[in-house]
């Protein structure tokens, strides 16, 4: 099979393939200086006499992670994950997400961050969610409430969630109820299928049989009923 020739290519294929390697290049080391965050180490807020850093992005990588910290908080995280979708989407169209992904991802983004801010959740040295987290918090607080704010948040959440992964609710629960309904039925058949031998005879059951003795002949058992036959009326 021949390879495509270089000329038939797009025009700014060659760009976009380093675009997508350069945000690839940057995710890595988001990660590794945000994992490895250490208050210790210098940022923009923060000077120390000391020139050993612990952050595995060196001195880069302390100063950036101090700066998104300041911002984001725990939240940053989200950082890498939207570096890697785009530097994807750059390497190939078939990966590539749509724009209501985006907008999914973003409303997903906005509400981790508004969490992490009103629960104080620390992931290592990275702590709550930051200082748009905790404007974003207070002032959706200040005008729904606490209890009125976590319900919006949730709302924002789960439609971010259904947008980015292309989520049908209506399908999820039809899928729910059917192995809900699949695992009762399993459970009331276990509950019959224990209780028939248990049974004891009532003489007045409708439901109770005799059975005649088996003759010499080998035939196979008869039922039969106890309820008095009625007269017939002639």
């Amino acid at each position: 099979m021949l390879e495509p020739d270089v000329n038939d290519r797009p025009r700014g294929f060659w760009l976009k393939e380093m675009c997508g390697l350069f945000l690839l290049f940057w995710m890595l080391l988001l990660i590794l200086s945000l994992l490895s965050f250490d208050r210790s180490d210098p940022s923009l807020n923060h000077a120390v006499s000391s020139s050993e850093v612990a952050n595995l992005g060196g001195l880069i990588g302390a100063y950036t992670a101090g700066f998104l910290n300041d911002l984001f908080g725990s939240g940053s995280l989200v950082l890498p994950v939207v570096l890697g979708g785009v530097a994807i989407g750059c390497l190939t169209r078939r990966l590539s997400l749509t724009w209501w992904r985006w907008v999914g991802c973003a409303l997903l983004g906005i509400s981790a961050l508004v969490f992490f801010a009103a629960l104080d959740v620390s992931i290592g040295d990275l702590s709550g969610g930051g200082m748009i987290g905790a404007v974003i918090a207070r002032g959706s607080q200040a005008l729904f409430s606490p209890f009125g704010a976590t319900l919006l948040w949730l709302f924002v959440f789960f439609v971010g969630l259904q947008l980015f992964v292309d989520l049908s609710w209506r399908r999820l629960m039809t899928r729910t109820g059917d192995v809900l309904g699949l695992f009762l039925g399993r459970f009331v058949q276990r509950d019959e299928a224990g209780t028939m031998p248990g049974r004891e005879s009532d003489g007045n059951s409708d439901a109770d049989f005799a059975f005649e003795a088996v003759p010499e002949s080998g035939d196979r058992p008869r039922a039969a009923s106890l309820q008095e036959t009625p007269p017939i009326n002639l």
